[in-house]
């Protein structure tokens, strides 16, 4: 039946585009100037460890991660099950 792999496919690529538009945006977002308008709106304590460079720099890797598990995902989900 030739719908179970486009079905598998279609699932594959919504993945691996979410992932990528979620790296994209840990990657982005703490850089801007929105991050900073919402993490002044914030209480003392976390707004200052939110603005912290280090965090920032913590939640843009995870954004990286986020890149690396959608190329994975993507190479490897994609493939047949008797290349695996």
């Amino acid at each position: 039946m030739r719908l179970v792999p486009i079905a598998r496919f279609l699932l594959v690529l919504l993945y691996a585009t979410y992932l990528a538009y979620a790296g994209l945006f840990f990657l982005l977002a703490p850089w801007t100037e929105i991050w900073t308008m919402l993490v002044i709106r914030l209480p003392v304590q976390p707004a200052a460890f939110l603005g912290d460079p280090s965090v920032k720099g913590m939640i843009s890797a995870f954004g990286l991660l986020h890149f690396v598990v959608a190329l994975i995902e993507a190479t490897t989900g994609l493939r047949s099950k008797s290349e695996r």
